[in-house]
Formats: C-alpha cells, sequence, structure tokens
C-alpha cells in the first residue's frame, strides 16, 4: 500500500495516516464479532471478509488519488477483521478440544506466516513487473476466488447436515453427578452458555483440553477441576 500511494505521487504524511487508519478500524470488527458470529456460519462470515478484501483491492486498482487510500482503509478492520476473526474461531470448532492450542498456532503459521512470506514475495514480482495496479487488480480476483470457495464449501457443509443442524462439536462436562454428562455445541463459547443456562447460579469454567467444569459460586477454579477429574 506505501508503495501504491508513492506510485500515485502521495506523500508520507498519507502513508501514515493510512496505517493509523487501518488498525483503528479494526477495533469496532473485535468488539462487535460476536454480533456476527451469532447470524452467521464463521464459512458465511470468511466469504463476507474476503468480498470485502475483494471490494478494496479492486479500488485500490482503480484509484488516482492518493487520499482515498485514507478512506479506503477503513475496509481493514471488516476485511482482516472478519477473516481473523472467524478463522480463529472455525479452528476452534473443528479441532479436538486436547489440540486446539496446536490448531491455532498452524493458523498463525500458514496464514501469518508461509502467507505472508510467499505473498510478499509473489507480490513484488508483480509490481516490479507489472506495477502496483496490476497487483491489486490481480489481488481482488484472487479474493473474489475465495469468496466463491468459501460459498461453496458452505453449501458442501449444510448438505451433510443430520436433520438440519449442523454437525457439532461433543464437549464433556464434569461436576456433581447430575452433572456429568456430554453436550454438542458449535464451539467452546455456546457449550459453556448451555452449561451455565442449565446450571444457574454455578461456576463454569473450562481447562485446557476443553473439558466443562461445574463449580460451586466462588470455588477455586482449579480445585474444582482436580476435584472432578
Amino acid at each position: 500500500m506505501s508503495l501504491l500511494i508513492e506510485f500515485l505521487g502521495g506523500s508520507e504524511a498519507t502513508v501514515g495516516q493510512a496505517w493509523t487508519v487501518a488498525p483503528l478500524s479494526e477495533v469496532p470488527v473485535f468488539a462487535l464479532f460476536g454480533f456476527f458470529l451469532a447470524r452467521g456460519k464463521e464459512e458465511m462470515i470468511l466469504a463476507l471478509g474476503a468480498l470485502v478484501y475483494a471490494v478494496r483491492w479492486f479500488l485500490f486498482a482503480i484509484i488516482n488519488n492518493p487520499d482515498l487510500i485514507i478512506i479506503i482503509q477503513l475496509l481493514h478492520g471488516l476485511s482482516f477483521g472478519l477473516f481473523y476473526m472467524a478463522g480463529v474461531s472455525y479452528i476452534g470448532k473443528i479441532v479436538p478440544p486436547g489440540l486446539r492450542a496446536s490448531g491455532q498456532g498452524l493458523l498463525a503459521t500458514f496464514g501469518g506466516g508461509i502467507a505472508g512470506i510467499t505473498g510478499a514475495l509473489a507480490g513484488g514480482l508483480v509490481m516490479d513487473l507489472y506495477g502496483p495496479k496490476t497487483l491489486y487488480f490481480g489481488s481482488s480476483v484472487l479474493a473474489l476466488c475465495a469468496v466463491i470457495g468459501f460459498v461453496i464449501f458452505l453449501k458442501i457443509s449444510v448438505n451433510n447436515t443430520n436433520g438440519g443442524d449442523l454437525q457439532m462439536d461433543r464437549f464433556i462436562v464434569r461436576g456433581p453427578e447430575q452433572a456429568c454428562n456430554e453436550i454438542q455445541a458449535d464451539n467452546m463459547d455456546q457449550a459453556i452458555n448451555q452449561v451455565k443456562q442449565r446450571f444457574p447460579g454455578k461456576m463454569v469454567a473450562a481447562d485446557a483440553s476443553g473439558v466443562i467444569y461445574v463449580c460451586q459460586p466462588n470455588e477455586d477454579e482449579t480445585a474444582c477441576q482436580m476435584k472432578y477429574k
């Protein structure tokens, strides 16, 4: 983006303003992600994030005024914010509880590491050969391909449902005898909310392996988990 601003004749101040707007636009998206997740599955949110990426990069490809980049950067929160949060949530849903830390680590490795390195090398080559506008136009097309892929994947997931419900994860619940069972939920947060509704007034906690514990109010969380393990 900095090179695009320079290519369009923008100043260093414009570069700084554009980079400032981008992370600030993430804050409301991160804060309201629960609102988005309550109204759609992670696959749908990933498709929406990819679509905003496509729009954002297409606008980069067609503008000639570097100051407009500052305004377009407001889309960063919706593109990166939705895509990142939905990715983290989806990994938490599909990976077994005991492997969730490893799953998030792999997401960071491939999403932020390998993809970043590969994208920087390929993007630099395209920019040298064809210029920044071609780079952003091509990135927009790739993002649209990702949208199509996520939509297809979502339809396949829906078609593989049982009784009209998406396949859900199973979570073990431990505590007093009446609390020991297994529940199904899309993710850990939903599972904990289910247990809280079933046992109002109790303290509900989860360990690193994803097991949920029903404890007495004000009971030490570690002691509660050791008692029911």
